[in-house]
């Protein structure tokens, strides 16, 4: 025996109150028009039907718009037929705006990380800077006698005959930076089905646990 009122039957309500007829629309008969029907409209999470569920939410907003639009339409998605806990859906919205709120961080943080959580990911940078410098030097003379400059560190040869000097000077600058990702088996299965968590405790708060 039916206790209190579904999600659907509230969804339908709102819609009504928001001039939407599933039955008659500009005059004409449209109860097999599937462009009318409310069940399309909850199915297919429509405009109107998402805008309801922002409202039953009390406001609530994740801070990514994708997964607002995605907790909010998996809730309706998964407990559209379900009778709620209290008489009045006032009562319902507020344990669902409490459980929100003290969970917001949480969701957020798995949603916005998931694929990291999945995943090892390993980074490594390297960077090498050298400077390299050769000196070629040759002379010659005529006399035994004659005073030289045997310092390298001087390119100047005292009383040669000849000196040939040559000075190569290259710098070596060498950045390298790498990054490997594989997925984590393990944390797959540990995180497998982890949103079913938050919908199951949602379930105990919100909805009458019978069938």
């Amino acid at each position: 025996m039916k206790t209190t009122t579904t999600l659907n039957e509230y969804v339908s309500a709102e819609l009504h109150k928001r001039g939407y007829n599933e039955f008659y629309n500009e005059g004409h008969f449209t109860g097999f028009d599937k462009e009318h029907s409310f069940m399309n409209l909850i199915l297919t999470y429509a405009e109107p039907v998402k805008s309801i569920m922002k409202e039953f939410f009390l406001g609530f907003s994740f801070s990514d718009e994708s997964l607002n639009d995605m907790f909010q339409r998996s809730f309706l998605m998964k407990f559209q037929n379900r009778e709620f806990r209290y008489q009045t859906p006032e009562d319902v919205q507020a344990e669902l705006s409490y459980y929100m709120l003290t969970h917001a961080v949480e969701i957020e943080t798995l949603f916005s990380s998931y694929t990291k959580m999945l995943t090892k990911t390993s980074e490594s940078t390297t960077t090498a800077t050298g400077k390299t410098q050769r000196d070629n030097r040759s002379m010659t003379s005529r006399f035994p006698d004659s005073q030289v400059n045997m310092n390298l560190n001087d390119e100047t040869m005292d009383f040669a005959d000849s000196n040939s000097i040559g000075k190569d000077v290259s710098n070596n600058d060498n950045n390298s930076h790498t990054e490997s990702t594989s997925y984590d088996p393990d944390a797959y299965l540990k995180f497998s089905g982890i949103w079913m968590k938050y919908f199951n405790e949602l379930d105990q708060l919100c909805f009458l646990q019978k069938w």
